[in-house]
């Protein structure tokens, strides 16, 4: 079990489940405001909070470990496939250790991942522009 509770390999089910749910980064719907920028920091205590942290004390029950229970293990060819379309290669390997929404709905990622995606996505929707002409 890693730090605060969170047990390993327990993010990545958590961030699914939120998609599947319509909900934001933090178990809100997805146009929720936060005073403060993030549900994350108590501005009273100064005190950051893990995202993950704080999305099992929000849901206590871990609504995303009864959807992870009723999915099919994946086979190890399904695993290897990547999240993105294979023509646009592999990912950047180094990136900066921030976190932020990424472009067309591909969770959360650093800003470098999110560059990357939206310079692919606009490079593909050049190449459909440019054949439909």
């Amino acid at each position: 079990m890693a730090a605060g509770g969170v047990e390993s390999g327990e993010n990545e089910d958590i961030d699914a489940w939120l998609r599947a749910s319509s909900k934001n980064q933090y178990g809100d719907p997805p146009d929720t405001a936060y005073l403060g920028g993030s549900p994350l920091f108590n501005e009273s205590t100064a005190v950051l909070v893990d995202r993950y942290v704080y999305l099992k004390e929000k849901f206590p029950d871990s609504p995303w470990s009864h959807s992870r229970s009723q999915t099919i293990p994946r086979s190890d060819e399904e695993m290897s496939k990547s999240r993105f379309p294979a023509h646009w290669g592999e990912p950047p390997k180094m990136q900066t250790m921030d976190l932020r929404t990424l472009p067309g709905d591909y969770g959360m990622g650093s800003s470098t991942l999110a560059n990357w995606i939206q310079g692919n996505m606009e490079k593909d929707k050049t190449n459909q522009s440019a054949d439909m002409d």
